[in-house]
């Protein structure tokens, strides 16, 4: 017995309690919502990276001196901005007359790797890169000088996304335009920001074109055998079409392009994200009332019919919906952030949990959904896992002037562990604890009011889920055919929203 109550106490020390997963944190900022404005206009968070004290770094685009400029911030965990990083906070790159960070990564060295857009003329927009040192200063081992500017002529030339690959080599991936054409583009840097001449029979880029007025890549990640995957769409005529394909690492096309079945042939591929050799990606739908989220797992043999049953996903919780980013939990499940509302101008913050099948997890947020509106119209960009595990959803909102944003959303896993989060929360009275597998128990000192109630297993798996009511204060479940195990009860005050918890162990 005394064995068994000390095995008892050892899980119920481990396994915490997570019913606050997809909630603002409230230690973070200003309830939970950092907003930033190092411009005046046009603020707009386009990348996160986390650091390893929890703090972060952000990249994007803000109006300054009349100027877009690109924009990157060092932000502390309690969301303060970190004024020792840059100049007073911030690094602003203006290549140029206009500069638009897209996308970042962070090296191992803690460097930071940026890549977008800029206007060295009036007409035609170049593609850059840069790295910074830890400090926010022009990192000058780098291409010499801390950055590079490429064109390649005719069009806009851009860098949308960057990935540090494993041999250290950084990869960055957007459109190109050649002859009048805007085609998908690879470009492959040395890791002193010099052109990977070996890439590609040593033209250092790869131009991938899927026949149309328009390829674009949104979003690469590297799978686990040195491969790279690609996410991004092709627009020909009036049609647009997810697209993915996948290349070497010295840069060959493997197998050509796909185009990513979703459910309409109106789509885009946005955010992409690598567990092993399969990929997940999200993106946008158009259907005859809006805009759709989906979410597709592929791997090296094509769609992984296993998600879903069909590879894909779509979830539409508005008319307006659609995923940006995406990242993996370590236990397998998938987080997007994007935006949802009832029309261009109005649409919110959404950051919505799947399960490693693809249903939306409903012990996330509000059955499966963190929305946060800003009275306004808001789009979250980008999404990563802090090192404690905690969501960070990033983008802007709009308002007099657009903001950046920073949502922290307290979660029930630690990101390098995949175990559960301390998230505290107000007991409940359950007798008798422990319980027979086919015992009655009772929650006792309630108010007589409805409530719902959710069960979950110590894996965070929902077991149960019903409307019940309180009679005189108590609650009486049934636990009849609930194998033997740690379980936590969740009960919502359906009037009132507020939320007790329980840890119930069942012999």
């Amino acid at each position: 017995m005394k064995k068994t109550l000390l095995f008892v106490l050892s899980l119920f020390s481990c396994v915490n309690l997570f019913f606050l997963s997809g909630t603002l944190d409230t230690s973070f900022a200003n309830a939970g919502i950092g907003t930033y404005a190092p411009g005046t206009l046009h603020d707009v968070v386009y990348g996160i990276e986390p650091l390893p004290d929890n703090s972060m770094l952000i990249a994007g685009t803000a109006k300054i001196n009349n100027m877009s400029g690109s924009v990157i911030m060092h932000v502390l965990q309690d969301g303060t901005v970190d004024t020792a990083y840059g100049n007073n906070g911030k690094v602003l790159v203006q290549y140029g007359m206009e500069c638009y960070a897209y996308g970042m990564d962070l090296q191992p060295d803690g460097k930071l790797v940026v890549t977008g857009l800029t206007y060295t003329s009036l007409v035609n927009g170049d593609l850059f890169i840069l790295r910074l040192n830890e400090d926010g200063t022009l990192d000058s081992t780098f291409s010499g000088n801390g950055y590079d500017i490429k064109s390649f002529g005719g069009g806009d030339d851009i860098g949308k996304c960057v990935s540090v690959l494993s041999s250290g080599k950084i990869l960055v991936a957007g459109q190109g335009t050649f002859s009048g054409s805007t085609e998908a583009l690879f470009l492959m840097y040395n890791s002193d920001g010099t052109v990977d001449t070996t890439f590609n029979n040593n033209t250092g880029f790869l131009v991938v074109s899927a026949s149309g007025d328009v390829d674009q890549i949104n979003g690469i990640a590297e799978l686990a055998d040195g491969s790279i995957a690609a996410a991004g769409y092709n627009t020909n005529g009036t049609s647009t079409r997810a697209i993915t394909m996948r290349i070497s690492a010295t840069g060959n096309l493997i197998g050509g392009f796909t185009y990513v079945p979703t459910a309409t042939t109106t789509s885009r591929a946005y955010g992409i994200a690598a567990d092993g050799n399969r990929w997940y990606m999200t993106g946008t739908s158009d259907d005859f009332n809006g805009t759709d989220t989906w979410v597709a797992r592929y791997d090296v043999a094509g769609p992984d019919l296993t998600f879903n049953g069909t590879g894909i996903v779509t979830i539409n919780p508005a008319v307006l919906d659609a995923g940006f980013s995406i990242v993996l939990q370590p236990n397998g499940k998938i987080i997007v952030a994007g935006t949802t509302g009832t029309g261009i101008f109005d649409r919110d913050f959404m950051t919505v949990r799947f399960d490693s099948t693809g249903v939306v997890d409903n012990s996330f947020g509000s059955n499966g959904y963190a929305i946060t509106p800003f009275g306004s119209f808001a789009d979250a960009n980008s999404v990563c896992l802090s090192t404690d595990g905690k969501v960070l959803s990033a983008g802007f909102r709009a308002g007099t002037n657009n903001d950046m944003i920073i949502c922290r959303y307290l979660n029930d896993i630690n990101s390098s562990t995949g175990l559960f989060s301390s998230l505290n929360y107000p007991l409940l009275s359950v007798f008798p604890n422990p319980a027979g597998s086919s015992e009655e128990i009772r929650i006792n000192g309630l108010t007589e009011d409805d409530y719902l109630l959710s069960c979950y297993d110590a894996s965070g798996r929902e077991v149960v889920v019903e409307n019940i009511s309180a009679v005189k204060g108590t609650l009486t479940l049934k636990t009849r055919g609930w194998t033997s195990g740690l379980y936590i009860l969740r009960l919502v005050d359906r009037n009132t929203f507020t939320v007790r918890t329980a840890r119930l162990l069942i012999r």
